[in-house]
């Protein structure tokens, strides 16, 4: 909507609002879901969010360790810090790292990913989530292309249902 010049000022300034609250509150009451989110608003806003009312975001919302065993808050966290080339601490680079194994051991024999390692709840919009999020690392190793490449191989199984 930012981009088509289809939002007010007074719509921008209560999108500022809701994030200053929660930044205020240093998102205790919010899951690193949430700040993904205002990643991405802030993003489309202009508004650098590792430097923005100077709280960095970024590694705040990594190093928030709510989203252990949840694929669905790491494919966020991952596309969200692929935004822009952020400066990330060497102990949140490693949590990435093992959010990206997180969200490879959620992946299913069928070659969908499920929301937890449970492998429960395997749809097509967690596996395309997935697919964005992994596909920073595809060329990383040969396990994230396999994976990538299965994921892709049962959405189109999904579709031909």
């Amino acid at each position: 909507m930012v981009r088509l010049e289809k939002i007010t000022n007074s719509q921008k300034q209560n999108i500022f609002n809701s994030i200053n609250a929660r930044i205020d509150a240093k998102y205790e009451d919010s899951y690193s879901s949430q700040m993904a989110k205002d990643i991405f608003m802030l993003t489309a806003l202009n508004e650098n969010p590792q430097t923005y009312r100077n709280f960095d975001l970024i590694n705040e919302m990594i190093s928030k360790k709510d989203y252990i065993g949840s694929s669905n808050y790491e494919v966020w966290i991952l596309i969200a810090t692929e935004l822009n080339n952020y400066s990330i601490s060497d102990e949140n680079k490693v949590l990435l790292n093992n959010m990206v194994e997180d969200i490879l051991n959620c992946q299913s024999d069928n070659g969908g990913f499920g929301y937890s390692v449970d492998k429960q709840w395997i749809d097509v919009d967690m596996t395309g989530m997935a697919i964005f999020a992994l596909s920073s690392y595809e060329n990383k190793t040969p396990e994230i292309t396999n994976a990538i490449e299965n994921a892709k191989n049962y959405i189109l199984s999904e579709l031909e249902k």
